[in-house]
């Protein structure tokens, strides 16, 4: 008996499944062939101005040097400075080894941040 019941739910299941897939396949090409002919008639249209329209920018902002840095996160989080060269492996905070990078903030001696929490302009 078990093993009809399985059978018979097993059955029930194909059968409800064959019947939805097709009204799902219906409703999908309804819904992209409205999407396509709704997308075609704007993509045609060239009567219209484009949505989005810059102007050039009157303000020239030059780029920074070269060994500009910003730290991203950690200790010195938002600070800016000029990157000073590898500093190897340092130990921070929580006893974590990382990759650092010596970074001058100000007239500061140089000080070791990790890698990961710089962002360089280039």
């Amino acid at each position: 008996a078990d093993v009809a019941d399985v059978l018979v739910v097993m059955l029930l299941a194909g059968v409800v499944d064959e019947d939805v897939e097709p009204a799902e396949l219906v409703d999908r090409l309804s819904d992209g062939t409205l999407a396509e002919l709704l997308v075609a008639d704007i993509a045609r249209n060239g009567d219209r101005p484009p949505a989005l329209v810059f102007d050039a920018p009157k303000v020239r902002v030059d780029p920074p040097p070269a060994e500009h840095v910003r730290v991203r996160s950690g200790e010195h989080a938002g600070e800016e400075g000029r990157w000073a060269g590898l500093a190897g492996i340092r130990r921070f905070a929580g006893g974590t080894f990382l990759e650092a990078g010596w970074v001058v903030f100000g007239d500061d001696p140089p000080r070791p941040v990790p890698l990961a929490d710089l962002e360089r302009f280039v």
